[in-house]
């Protein structure tokens, strides 16, 4: 019998219940959910840092004593901080490099388009950066007006950072006169800046909905399910004021249900036909009722829907095989759970196959061939052996670094590749059962990223170093 029952996150008091042999539970009555990495995605920097500083002090604590090992955990931190970071303020950092861009462009284009009389055009000395300095500046200028920001793209805080920023170059053109080359570039850069500046913004906010805080519009709604809790969940959302559903119909398991009135909605389609409804009925939401219908067939659905830009909801309250990184929104008493399947979508999978072989390369190169050599001379195994002599797998693309613990086939659910290590390895495989292993599965195929896969690679070196020791 287990001896220890959790239900909250500490990182420390899980590492030594482990160490001592036990098993870590989460109380299946609570309705606690932890959202690993969520939480620093939305905070300040200053939190961010501290999140990862308590990392660190955990590697101190318990692996100092190994200087391998803990390099590997400190540096798999600093690139997963560094990874967070960047995702964190992706927004920002791609419209301050998009601006520095089209400025430097805009001052390029207004050279071209302005030579009057002698002139003709910026000396070659001062190239390129005559284009460069002016940019970096204005994109200086910007920030500090508060033009970047994580949620949205702010057009009139950039309008009011480029008069500013008018006025300043202009300043500084007439007391340093080495770089006064023409008023009349400066003043054509900063109409042709101005004019860009604003139509990327238009663009992506109204053609993509990248950078708007917040917007009204009317979602097209599937309901999944149970006739009954279907009907029940209809009625909390058309009385919900966060957001305006349209409930187009309703899906069933049967398809001797198809034409069914419900209510004053019509059974549209059954679990075969649902992507075909999805992209004929231009849906944005898909919300399944969680009681009726089974974790795996919600996967697969979601796993083989055509549309990247479709919503996934769970209505219920067995959350617990989808907890992990996603969003919870409440309709009253009831829970919606977005489901995002990672590993399924090719943007994931093309990342995760460009890492795989790019931290494979280096251990082919430079670890293969003394763990080749030893074995020939010495027939000792360990797992950081097999793990090192199954990367040439791994080069070829039929296994990857991080995945599952056995070949899956004939599921009809993509969890992706048989692993080299994974969960299954980090959570001590051998005292776990077949269902554990699917669980494990499960969330790592819907939390699949680059920064969960450096995680769960650091903690494995390290478990089988330590083996070795």
């Amino acid at each position: 019998d287990p001896r220890f029952f959790m239900y909250g996150e500490d990182l420390d008091f899980c590492y030594r219940v482990q160490s001592e042999g036990y098993k870590v539970y989460y109380v299946p009555t609570t309705e606690i959910i932890h959202y690993k990495g969520e939480s620093t995605k939305r905070s300040s920097l200053d939190e961010t840092k501290i999140f990862y500083e308590a990392m660190h002090l955990f590697v101190k604590k318990h692996f100092s004593s190994s200087f391998l090992v803990e390099l590997i955990l400190r540096s798999a931190i600093i690139a997963r901080r560094s990874f967070a970071f960047l995702n964190l303020y992706r927004l920002p950092i791609l419209s301050a490099l998009l601006d520095f861009i089209l400025f430097s462009f805009s001052l390029y284009a207004a050279e071209q388009l302005y030579r009057p009389g002698t002139w003709s055009g910026f000396p070659e000395g001062v190239k390129p950066w005559v284009y460069i300095a002016p940019a970096f500046l204005q994109t200086i200028f910007t920030a500090l007006i508060g033009g970047y920001k994580r949620p949205s793209i702010s057009t009139l805080k950039v309008l009011a950072s480029l008069l500013v920023g008018l006025v300043l170059s202009s300043s500084i053109t007439f007391f340093f006169k080495q770089y006064a080359y023409s008023r009349a570039v400066l003043l054509i850069t900063y109409s042709i800046a101005i004019a860009v500046f604003i139509l990327w913004r238009f663009i992506v906010k109204i053609f993509f909905n990248v950078g708007v805080e917040s917007s009204v519009r009317l979602t097209r709604t599937l309901i999944v399910g149970d006739e009954t809790k279907g009907e029940e969940l209809i009625q909390k959302l058309k009385t919900s004021f966060t957001n305006l559903y349209s409930i187009v119909g309703i899906i069933s398991e049967k398809t001797e249900n198809i034409g069914k009135q419900i209510g004053n909605y019509e059974v549209l389609g059954s679990f075969e036909t649902i992507n075909k409804i999805i992209n004929e009925e231009k849906i944005n939401h898909v919300i399944f009722t969680s009681e009726e219908i089974s974790f795996e067939k919600m996967f697969s659905i979601v796993s083989h829907s055509a549309r990247g830009d479709v919503e996934f909801l769970v209505a219920g309250t067995e959350l617990d095989y989808l907890v992990g990184k996603t969003s919870v929104t409440m309709l009253d008493n009831i829970p919606l759970l977005k489901v995002h399947y990672n590993i399924s979508t090719v943007g994931h999978r093309i990342i995760k196959a460009i890492f795989d072989i790019a931290v494979s390369i280096p251990m082919l190169v430079f670890i293969f061939p003394f763990i080749t050599i030893k074995r020939l001379f010495a027939d000792i195994k360990s797992d950081f052996g097999n793990f090192i002599m199954n990367v040439p797998s791994v080069i070829i693309l039929k296994k990857s670094l991080i995945g599952t613990k056995e070949k899956l086939s004939g599921s009809g659910l993509y969890l992706g590749k048989q692993g080299l290590t994974g969960l299954w390895y980090i959570e001590n495989y051998s005292r776990l059962d077949r269902n554990d292993i699917e669980k494990l599965n499960i969330y790592y195929a819907k939390n699949q990223n680059i920064w969960l896969d450096l995680e769960i690679l650091g903690k494995a070196f390290a478990k089988m170093l330590k083996k070795r020791s």
